[in-house]
């Protein structure tokens, strides 16, 4: 007859190796499911494009600085949105929001860009400024925009008129 003692022993190493066995194979099924889905996931973010660069600029209603984009080329196309800050904008006085430049690339190539910045009121020589850039469209239609330094920039410079 087998005492609780000697039955735990004869049952152990197979028991212990059924669980192990198990366990192993739930991690890698978990391993499978979860790979396929991070796979999938890249694969849709492929097909999708690439996504917009954005460059924005602070601003308030009612005196905050304007923003306009001079670009004159066909690689890439711009929009602008204004985003701001608070929900309830149109209650508040002075409402600060962001002036975002949506760039969305069509063709490869690289052309000049600038952002012109005016105010309205201030010292006349800094109610304009401008902030110049080299905007690179690649192969797969990825638009990168890197800032001139000042001896690339582009002539005339910007003055308030």
């Amino acid at each position: 007859m087998m005492t609780g003692r000697g039955l735990f022993r004869s049952e152990f190493p197979g028991g212990f190796i059924k669980i192990f066995a198990i366990t192993m194979l739930l991690l890698l099924l978990s391993a499978g499911v979860l790979g396929g889905f991070l796979f999938t996931a890249r694969e849709a973010r492929a097909q999708e494009g690439p996504k917009p660069l954005e460059l924005s600029f602070h601003s308030f209603d009612g005196g905050g600085p304007s923003y306009e984009a001079e670009f004159a080329s066909d690689i890439a196309v711009i929009t602008t949105d204004r985003r701001y800050k608070k929900k309830d904008h149109d209650k508040l006085r002075g409402a600060g929001y962001d002036k975002v430049f949506i760039v969305e690339g069509k063709k490869p190539g690289s052309a000049f860009l600038r952002i012109k910045e005016e105010m309205s009121h201030g010292n006349p020589r800094l109610r304009c400024q401008c902030h110049d850039y080299e905007l690179a469209v690649s192969e797969d239609l990825r638009v990168t925009v890197k800032s001139l330094p000042e001896d690339k920039k582009k002539q005339p410079s910007c003055s308030a008129e």
